[in-house]
């Protein structure tokens, strides 16, 4: 994610993880628009996005409810068809 703007990380981080908007489909469709992605496809972004949630550390999971951060991973590993 160092290749990113800081504003798309922290959208990444704060808004989809920490404050579960991954498992809101409207969050993901918005966020792949980001002309940052423009010269990726839609699955790539959404295996992107579900690799960098899957890194999470451990000190910011502590912070987030295990359902809340298990469903926005299955929306995205299903959108990533990871699942």
């Amino acid at each position: 994610m160092r290749e990113y703007s800081e504003e798309l990380v922290q959208d990444i981080v704060v808004k989809g993880i920490l404050e579960n908007e991954f498992h809101k489909i409207t969050f993901i469709l918005n966020l792949i628009q980001n002309p940052e992605f423009h010269s990726m496809s839609s699955m790539q972004v959404y295996q992107l996005l579900y690799n960098f949630v899957c890194k999470t550390p451990q000190s910011i999971l502590g912070w987030i409810e295990e359902k809340d951060f298990a469903m926005s991973r299955d929306v995205l590993a299903i959108l990533a068809r990871n699942r």
